[in-house]
């Protein structure tokens, strides 16, 4: 895509998402944004994921040596990025970072540690499949009610 048409889709309210936590989940993602999509395998250097301490739920902080793999979604709309908003709270700041998908960079939304909870960057990792075996069915529960994150 040239760059004039991807400013073109963007602006008619075409976003990047790129996904390193539970929006990796389709149910998930359908559950804040009422849309189910298929996203991408991509790549995020430059930063490092982490458990949010008592949570059952990453952040990433900015850190030169390390990479974040995740999932990448287009076509969100103005409207869903802003159930995004919601539902990450103010734990998180939304930006636009650059990811690697298919050996191809391409800039994309995503949710960082907001730098006022900085104290919260822990050494604990995240993982995927732990999350889906051990929190997935009671998350989805409780984000039904709230749709934020618990």
């Amino acid at each position: 895509m040239t760059e004039a048409g991807d400013l073109q889709g963007r602006a008619a309210g075409t976003h990047r998402l790129f996904a390193y936590g539970t929006l990796q989940v389709p149910e998930v993602l359908e559950a804040v944004s009422g849309v189910r999509r298929r996203g991408v395998p991509a790549l995020l250097a430059g930063f490092r994921c982490f458990r949010v301490p008592g949570k059952p739920y990453p952040a990433i902080v900015s850190q030169a040596a390390s990479s974040v793999r995740g999932l990448l979604y287009e076509g969100l709309s103005g409207a869903e990025l802003e159930l995004l908003d919601y539902y990450e709270g103010e734990l998180y700041e939304r930006r636009e970072l650059p990811v690697t998908v298919q050996g191809t960079e391409v800039l994309a939304m995503s949710y960082v540690l907001a730098p006022q909870h900085a104290a919260l960057a822990a050494e604990q990792a995240w993982d995927l499949p732990s999350f889906e075996r051990e929190h997935l069915a009671s998350y989805l529960l409780r984000l039904g009610h709230t749709r934020r994150a618990p």
